[in-house]
């Protein structure tokens, strides 16, 4: 079974990065969605099935920053299942523990390693294998 994911960063660097680590994972990946707001992720939610979000706690977008993104993901029926993993470069750990409280399974903060992000990866969907 191959893991579907969503990236939500308002970098376009960022994204590609994320995506780049996660296909070097030596996890099973299918698709990597990205998007670089709160809007973005909300339609590619809409439109595609994914097994794991990462997504910035900071996004500035008209619909919110990250943190209420994030928080809609992890409360609409159709996506509060899915695990997400916050990353921050700048985090308010405040916001960053009430996410966790909501149901968010992994926290990075950026900048991170191919290695962590791996293994916050496979600890949440396959572990088993950790």
């Amino acid at each position: 079974m191959a893991y579907d994911f969503l990236v939500v960063d308002g970098s376009a660097t960022m994204r590609a990065v994320i995506k780049r680590t996660i296909r070097g994972t030596g996890l099973p990946v299918g698709a990597v969605y990205d998007a670089a707001d709160g809007a973005e992720a909300l339609d590619v939610l809409a439109n595609h099935r994914v097994d794991l979000i990462v997504a910035d706690l900071h996004l500035s977008d008209g619909d919110g920053d990250g943190v209420e993104t994030i928080g809609r993901i992890l409360t609409e029926p159709a996506t509060r299942a899915v695990p997400v993993v916050v990353v921050s470069a700048n985090p308010d750990m405040d916001r960053v523990r009430k996410l966790r409280r909501a149901g968010a399974k992994g926290y990075l903060r950026k900048p991170f390693t191919p290695e962590a992000l791996r293994d916050v990866l496979a600890r949440i969907l396959e572990p088993t294998h950790v």
